[in-house]
């Protein structure tokens, strides 16, 4: 918000009105899509991925990672093999 000049607030509802999600709800979604392309395309561990998406929990991540996508990070990594 700093960055770009405005407070947390403005910045919150800028981002819900270009997206219709949360700051939360959009930032989680990068890092899961982040995530995915890690997947997809590289051989890293999963708490690896995790840690480069942002996620200090493995744990939480895989937890996050299911509820946007409906799958565990290792089955959706096995579905690409």
């Amino acid at each position: 918000a700093a960055a770009c000049d405005l407070s947390v607030s403005r910045l919150g509802t800028l981002i819900k009105q270009e997206t219709g999600k949360t700051i939360n709800e959009y930032l989680a979604q990068i890092r899961i899509d982040k995530a995915i392309d890690l997947l997809e395309k590289t051989n890293l561990k999963i708490y690896e991925i995790a840690e480069r998406c942002g996620y200090k929990s493995s744990q939480y991540f895989s937890q996050v990672f299911f509820q946007k996508t409906g799958r565990k990070p290792i089955d959706y990594r096995k579905r690409g093999q």
